[in-house]
């Protein structure tokens, strides 16, 4: 709701929704909550630029248009002043809250090993990654930088936006500042729902797009790269042979949905299927 409330201040101009949105989500959960407004003032960058047509006045627009976006977003936290204000209070009053060697550059595992956080069964905790939100999902966001109908503009943003996001994974300064300024050590990555929102939103931009007889081939060509990332990725530190069988053969399935001819009538229920069979593995 808030991601929708930012897209109307930017494509009508109409603010209440985010105000509203992002004061009820600071109420039910002050945390996150810190974490959603991060995340939606990357996501209203992310759609002004998809908006807006390059020119001579666009950064002056953009100022404006960001100051509009501040104000609604400051309201927004007004709002939720009976829950936020307290713990704010509560939390100085206690232990050292704030710690600037938070900023000192180290970082996490090499980043490819968050290409691990995609297989199914993979379990987040403070030395791994979970951000798998099912294989068909994953080929929709390959499909989506391959597909020549999506404009390049398009692709360039999200990949940006995907890659920092990525990224704050990995470095140790930019996944504090996702976790409220400080040190998480109990849980590595907090914000990777974030994460997964931008990567099931760019997989349902594909979809949208999607033609599943012209883009057979390129649909089978996206899953068989995935099997080898998944096959090179166990090389290096295996798998639990019992999820990497599952993985592969769901994406063998999803094969067969996308090549079998006699299928095409059924394709969209069994990729339901399909999708309820990966949250039960």
């Amino acid at each position: 709701l808030v991601m929708l409330g930012v897209y109307r201040c930017v494509e009508k101009k109409k603010y209440g929704l985010f105000y509203a949105s992002t004061g009820i989500n600071i109420i039910l959960n002050w945390y996150t909550g810190y974490m959603v407004c991060l995340f939606s003032v990357c996501w209203f960058l992310f759609e002004w630029v998809l908006k807006e047509k390059q020119g001579r006045r666009a950064g002056f627009r953009l100022c404006g248009d960001f100051v509009k976006f501040c104000v609604a977003e400051a309201l927004g936290v007004m709002l939720s002043a009976c829950v936020f204000y307290p713990v704010m209070i509560g939390l100085s009053g206690g232990k050292k809250v704030f710690d600037s060697s938070i900023f000192t550059i180290y970082t996490h595992d090499p980043l490819v090993k968050i290409l691990r956080g995609f297989v199914p069964g993979t379990v987040g905790n403070k030395e791994s990654l979970s951000i798998y939100c099912g294989i068909f999902m994953l080929i929709l966001v390959i499909f989506f930088f391959l597909c020549k109908r999506i404009p390049l503009k398009e692709k360039i943003a999200s990949g940006v936006f995907l890659g920092f996001m990525l990224v704050s994974c990995w470095l140790m300064p930019l996944e504090c500042i996702w976790n409220g300024l400080r040190y998480a050590r109990s849980y590595y990555c907090r914000f990777s729902f974030l994460v997964i929102f931008l990567f099931l939103f760019i997989a349902a931009s594909a979809l949208e797009r999607v033609d599943f007889e012209k883009d057979k081939r390129m649909l089978i060509g996206c899953a068989g790269g995935f099997a080898a990332v998944l096959l090179c990725l166990d090389y290096t530190e295996q798998f639990n042979p019992r999820y990497l069988v599952a993985a592969f053969l769901i994406l063998g399935a999803y094969i067969l949905i996308f090549a079998v001819p006699v299928l095409k009538r059924w394709r969209t229920v069994l990729i339901g299927v399909l999708l309820a069979v990966e949250i039960a593995c």
